[in-house]
């Protein structure tokens, strides 16, 4: 250096080729060596190449010389202008162990030398661009610099797979990098842009194990999830070949701020969660059913250690996500046969006793042991897991329940007998024990005699060897319908009280029964039962009741006292309530109560055990003739309900004072019976309805009108001469207006009218005067006349005819002195079926059954604007 130069200026070249001096050769083609001196000490810098690394060696004194290394990346460039070849060089720096490091702080553009410009990047950029005239900086938007820049982007991103295939695009090369949080000035960022497309493109990501990944298939994740599943793992779970994730490494800042700037897929434990959900949930589209099929595949074939990692992986994601209810619902438990289930319906076997044996070869859904039990503490952590989400010890209902269907399901090979009384003898204590027979619902696992098999407990009755119960006479073809089957008579062999406790909780039937059903559309009285509601809306609220013994009219055919036996015993049980059925279309009406099925078949047939080993019916039977063990005591109200004793009542004492007492006055004695039968308040109306009458002298005997011609021969011939003058009768034809339509509802009222008002005894009561209809026709039925209620009334209705004996019809033609508005009012607002008239000038009371009323209120309401 010369000596004229100050002291202070010389310091300040020294300290600067001291930083930059072996730099200044970094770029320089044909200067090889730079040496300077400031006279009392020497530093000398050689460039020594190899390849594409440049090594600049700097010696400084008896100092210990510093070598920096360097790849070279160079690419020419022709200048249009000039016509010259010029070139734009990269410098990588590379550290001691061989791998590109960035610079730090992000370098200067040198232009040969190095210049003030910042370019933002940390690697080293030579390129000859057009400088401002300090040489500071470039000229902003110079075509020429602009291009350079462009080429120097070209340069890096057409060498990374180079570098990459020389092993130097390693995780830690990604800082070299220029990334979006970088400070580069705009005219720099089409490097940035350049790298990012590449890195798109090619496979230059370092993946986890080895090899290169681009970027859209990189995916990064934390390091137990990557370990764990590998990239077969993350490929199948997603169902996207070539998926892999990328190497990880300790958190740094710019390689973390490169990766973002890739905008890489990032798979964390929400996606491992959602990937995993997916494995279990339904698919119908046949892709989406390959890829899940193929991701269980996967999993299944996890050897187990390895699921244990897996399963403890999951509880860590659910619990950073929250979402341990999702597991709790997932078939993944793996079970000891090589399939799973859900936590819930996973058993886990005692740690240190013996599984049943018999139990355990039955299908139970037992945790494979070696998920738990190995692995040291990990095992237990997969064991806390698991119950955390529901899994449960084995128990002896599981066991059970493993017997059940590994033996007695549809398709399964039959037990022993030997086996079956094992089962049998293990299902009586835990029952007895728990008073649980859920797991027994639906199953086929009971013997029955002489059949091979096995039957559900609704399909079997109980008789001897077990119960006296006499159910053997019903079935066996005995009665149509009954085909229950005799319990098997191996069963003796276990405890009696335990095994009847048992069968008759699960359905077998022990004894006959009476049992409650809906009314049917054929039961006898249904219209007396459902009728007169009129529209009245059929709700959830009904009362709708009927009693039977199932295949009663079967049972009573069979005409078999010891059959009769279990009917007595049964209705016994039940009492009166099982003799009426019970209707009301809602709650807000009272039910209407008639006699019930069974009372019906009751009343009806010949049943009743008789001392003189006869059956008799009910009202031919009393009390003094049941056969031994049957008594009335106790059981007068259903008794009665099916007409017991009617007979002996007629001929009671009382009975025949009543008739004596009627014959002493006059009367027939079947009037005494007649009334007998009559409700206290019926006889109180009749008494004062025969008051009435005979006050009215309705009874007289009336004197019949006596008339004699004082000369009967001149009466005789002046007739005779009369009717020899009489004129001949004359016809004309007229025109007349003439009902057509009357005949076909009287067809339809007729039946209607006849069947409301035949009374038990089969007489047809007139509704005015209350007595029986005078005669009948020649085909037995009764005569007589339906006039029309209202005639008013412009349609046809049946319901609209009254059942009249023909005197009282012909005073409601000709001698009916009621307004018809009357009669109107009088059938609306009337509490009792039953309306006053007056006929030919006396009142008259005018019944209707309950039925008939009913109809008439409807026909009035449905009318009321014609009638207005």
């Amino acid at each position: 250096m010369p000596a004229a130069i100050g002291s202070e200026t010389i310091a300040k070249v020294l300290a600067a080729l001291d930083v930059s001096g072996a730099r200044s050769l970094l770029f320089l083609k044909n200067v090889v060596r730079l040496e300077w001196s400031d006279g009392s000490s020497t530093a000398v810098c050689t460039v020594e190449d190899e390849a594409e690394v440049r090594a600049l060696r700097t010696m400084k004194g008896s100092s210990e010389a510093r070598l920096e290394r360097f790849v070279l990346l160079s690419r020419d460039v022709r200048n249009e202008e000039d016509g010259r070849i010029y070139s734009v060089k990269i410098a990588l720096r590379l550290n001691d162990g061989g791998e590109i490091v960035a610079e730090s702080p992000s370098t200067r553009l040198a232009v040969y030398f190095e210049t003030e410009e910042a370019t933002g990047l940390h690697f080293h950029v030579h390129g000859p661009f057009k400088l401002t005239d300090n040489r500071a900086n470039i000229k902003r938007n110079h075509p020429w610099n602009t291009h350079l820049v462009s080429e120097i982007a070209q340069l890096l991103a057409t060498s990374l797979t180079g570098l990459r295939d020389k092993g130097l695009v390693k995780r830690g090369f990604l800082e070299v990098l220029p990334n979006g949080n970088d400070d580069l000035a705009e005219h720099w960022r089409p490097v940035l842009d350049a790298v990012v497309a590449t890195f798109n493109a090619e496979a230059l990501l370092p993946a986890q194990g080895a090899g290169h990944v681009s970027a859209p298939q990189a995916v990064r994740g934390p390091a137990d999830i990557r370990d764990l599943l590998g990239d077969e793992g993350l490929a199948t779970l997603e169902g996207q070949d070539g998926l892999r994730w990328i190497a990880g490494g300790m958190r740094n800042g710019r390689i973390d701020a490169f990766l973002a700037t890739l905008q890489l897929r990032d798979w964390n434990y929400a996606e491992f969660l959602n990937a995993f959900q997916r494995m279990f949930s339904p698919a119908w589209e046949p892709r989406v059913v390959e890829i899940k099929t193929q991701a269980k595949t996967w999993f299944d074939a996890l050897p187990d250690d390895r699921l244990q990692r897996f399963y403890l992986l999951l509880e860590t994601a659910a619990g950073a996500t929250k979402r341990h209810t999702m597991l709790a619902q997932t078939p993944f438990v793996r079970l000891e046969d090589g399939t799973r289930t859900t936590p819930a319906g996973a058993l886990i076997a005692p740690d240190h006793a013996e599984l049943d044996e018999e139990a355990a070869s039955h299908g139970l859904s037992l945790v494979r042991a070696s998920l738990i039990r190995e692995g040291r503490a990990r095992g237990k952590e997969v064991e806390q897991f698991l119950r955390r989400l529901g899994a449960k010890d084995i128990d002896e209902e599981h066991y059970l329940k493993s017997i059940v269907q590994a033996n007695y399901a549809t398709g399964r090979e039959r037990p022993t007998a030997e086996r079956h009384l094992q089962h049998m003898r293990r299902f009586l204590k835990w029952t007895a024990e728990t008073k649980n027979y859920a797991i027994f619902a639906g199953a086929a696992f009971l013997r029955t005699e002489g059949a091979e098999g096995f039957s559900r407990p609704i399909s079997v009755f109980l008789d001897a060897p077990f119960v006296d119960s006499g159910l053997s006479r019903i079935y066996g073809g005995q009665v149509p319908g009954r085909d229950r089957k005799a319990l098997w008579g191996g069963y003796a062999k276990l405890k009696r009280t335990e095994l009847i406790s048992f069968l008759t909780a699960l359905g077998v039937e022990h004894v006959l029964t009476v049992v409650s059903t809906r009314i049917s559309g054929n039961h006898p009285r249904w219209r007396q039962l459902s009728a007169g509601f009129g529209g009245t809306r059929t709700t959830s609220t009904r009362t709708d009741i009927d009693y039977t013994i199932p295949q009663i009219s079967g049972l009573l055919a069979l005409r078999d006292k010891y059959v009769s036996a279990l009917i007595w015993k049964a209705v016994s049980a039940v009492g009166e309530r099982g003799m009426y059925a019970l209707y009301a279309p809602n709650q807000e009406h009272q039910p209407r109560q008639e006699n019930s099925t069974l009372a019906i078949a009751l009343r009806r047939a010949e049943w009743i055990p008789a001392k003189d080993g006869s059956l008799r019916s009910p009202r031919t039977i009393t009390g003094a003739d049941l056969a031994k063990g049957y008594s009335r005591a106790g059981n007068e109200l259903w008794l009665d309900a099916i007409g017991f004793g009617d007979d002996d009542r007629k001929r009671s004492q009382e009975h025949l004072a009543r008739r004596a007492a009627a014959q002493t006055i006059g009367l027939p004695p079947e009037l005494a019976d007649r009334l007998e039968r009559l409700s206290p308040e019926a006889l109180e109306t009749l008494g004062n309805e025969m008051l009435r009458r005979l006050e009215s002298g309705a009874f007289s005997q009336h004197q019949f009108p006596e008339r004699e011609a004082p000369n009967p021969e001149r009466r005789s011939e002046r007739l005779a001469e009369r009717a020899q003058a009489a004129t001949a009768k004359t016809y004309e034809t007229r025109s007349r207006t003439v009902r057509t339509s009357e005949k076909d509802v009287k067809m339809l009222a007729r039946p209607y009218l006849r069947d409301l008002y035949t009374n038990d005894s089969g007489e047809m009561i007139c509704q005015a005067c209350h007595d029986v209809m005078p005669f009948k026709l020649p085909d037995g039925s009764p005569y007589f006349e339906a006039p029309e209620v209202l005639g008013a009334l412009s349609q046809e209705i049946a319901e609209n005819h009254l059942a009249l004996c023909p005197t009282c019809c012909a005073k409601w033609h000709h001698a009916n002195d009621t307004a018809e508005t009357v009669l109107r009012d009088a059938i609306e607002v009337s509490d009792l079926p039953e309306i006053d008239v007056t006929l030919a000038g006396s009142p008259v009371k005018l019944r209707f059954v309950r039925v008939h009323f009913d109809d008439l209120r409807t026909i009035l309401t449905a009318l009321k604007r014609v009638l207005a």
